[in-house]
């Protein structure tokens, strides 16, 4: 027995150390002035990066302005982890002092690295691209910020200003080359790229036979064009809620040979032929869009009021994620690199329903119905008149009757635009579930609703708030 039983303990034992073993500490290894001698685990950004874990480990940067060894030229070693900045990009900067004579980039990615590979809200300035020697015979310029060769990072949050593509002048803001041998699209997000120069002076893309998605991000007067997309590529490049304004050219395609031709998908982006997008301070570096209901104020860390409202807001892709923006933000995602976040500005959409309350997206969804303002609504007051016999009373009578009949039943899994399907505002009960599938519907929730309340009159005076949350 008492064999047994340390036999039993071994086992437990074996099996805690493979756990142990099996399990990856994830660590966050901070980074800023002084190292250790500052409080902090590291003076620069390649140390930390060094010491990171791969698949666990982030790397945070304190707020300051870091040049220098160590500060520039950053390399990633084919880790799997995120170096972002601890207040965002216009706190954080990576001033590279690039020159044709000295040159330098913010980061060079060149050991396969995928999207779990992560550089998040920092300003890179002053990157100027050098000569790179990346097997195979090839040797090139280009990425006086970013440089990407086999590789595919993922970059949001960054600030791009005043990089040079080098003695090749390509791309002054970012470069990339061959991503197509990464099992990833290369995913751009919520970026500025202003002033930089070379062929695609925000980016260029190149040799590739895959896909690259830029999303939410803002270019102003980069040099020969904003992006340029070619050279032996059949590359699809996904463009999305972009706002380009004041570059010298939006956006190029172009082949060499018999090489495919690259092409580039257009989802809801504002190229500089069209309008002012009317942006805060463009010179100043300050992207937010002007809006009459409330702009964002990195100066002064608070929401301002402007004279005229920005074309770009509430005109991005309707199926783009908007959650993250501040209320009101009209349930649909802002152009721009600051659209999807909390810095967005705000909507100038007059809505009834408060963009507070737990059910305004499904109000929203549903094509923000009128009478779901109605105070009375969900007791059956499909219309929300008042006037009976020259006195005010709420009625629920008839003109509900005709409502709920018209759509009962009427499941739809699609927009429900109120104008065209005047019956979604017999739903009083606002739930839209049905035999377990996600329905607007009119049922037989809500016609007993309508019976419990025809024919009463109500006098005016204290009414149920139906807003109110339970």
């Amino acid at each position: 027995m008492e064999r047994m039983r340390n036999f039993k303990k071994g086992v437990l034992a074996v099996v805690v150390f493979l756990f142990l073993a099996g399990t990856v500490r994830a660590d966050t290894i901070t980074v800023g002035p002084g190292g250790p001698g500052g409080g902090y685990d590291y003076a620069t950004i390649q140390e930390g990066v060094d010491a990171a874990v791969s698949g666990a480990d982030t790397v945070v940067v304190a707020d300051g302005t870091y040049t220098g060894d160590g500060n520039r030229d950053i390399n990633f070693l084919g880790k799997a982890i995120t170096v972002r900045s601890e207040n965002g990009a216009r706190n954080c900067i990576i001033d590279c002092n690039g020159s044709q004579a000295e040159p330098h980039r913010g980061f060079y990615f060149h050991n396969f690295e995928g999207l779990d590979s992560v550089v998040d809200g920092f300003t890179i300035t002053n990157g100027y691209g050098q000569l790179e020697d990346e097997g195979l015979g090839i040797e090139g310029a280009g990425g006086g910020g970013i440089r990407c060769y086999q590789s595919c990072p993922k970059i949001i949050n960054c600030i791009f200003r005043t990089n040079s593509g080098g003695t090749e002048g390509i791309g002054g803001g970012i470069f990339y080359n061959r991503p197509d041998l990464v099992d990833n699209d290369p995913e751009i997000i919520n970026c500025v790229f202003q002033e930089n120069s070379g062929w695609g002076g925000g980016i260029h893309i190149c040799s590739t036979n895959d896909g690259v998605r830029i999303t939410n991000c803002t270019f102003y007067d980069n040099e020969e064009y904003a992006i340029s997309v070619g050279y032996c590529s059949v590359v699809n490049v996904t463009l999305r809620n972009s706002i380009f304004w004041k570059n010298a050219g939006d956006v190029e395609t172009y082949s060499i040979g018999k090489c495919g031709w690259p092409s580039v998908n257009d989802y809801y982006n504002l190229l500089g032929v069209i309008a002012d997008p009317c942006f805060a301070d463009p010179e100043g570096g300050d992207f937010h869009l002007k809006s009459e209901a409330g702009r964002w104020d990195p100066n002064s860390e608070s929401w301002v009021v402007d004279a005229n409202t920005s074309i770009a807001i509430d005109a991005g892709d309707p199926g783009s994620d908007w959650s993250l923006e501040p209320c009101p933000n009209g349930g649909r995602i802002n152009m721009g690199a600051y659209g999807g976040t909390a810095e967005a500005s705000k909507s100038t959409l007059v809505e009834c329903f408060p963009c507070e309350h737990p059910d305004y997206a499904e109000w929203l969804a549903r094509g923000a119905p009128y009478c779901w303002c109605y105070p009375r609504q969900c007791h059956g007051d499909a219309d929300g008149e008042i006037f009976m016999r020259g006195k005010c009373y709420h009625w629920v009578s008839y003109p509900e009757l005709d409502l709920f009949v018209e759509g009962f039943p009427e499941p739809v899994d699609a927009y429900v635009d109120p104008a065209t399907d005047p019956w979604i505002c017999a739903d009083f009960d606002h739930d839209k579930e049905l035999r377990g599938k996600m329905y607007y519907y009119v049922g037989y929730d809500d016609l007993d609703i309508f019976l419990a309340n025809w024919p009463i009159m109500a006098w005016d005076g204290p009414e149920p708030d139906c807003l109110e949350v339970p």
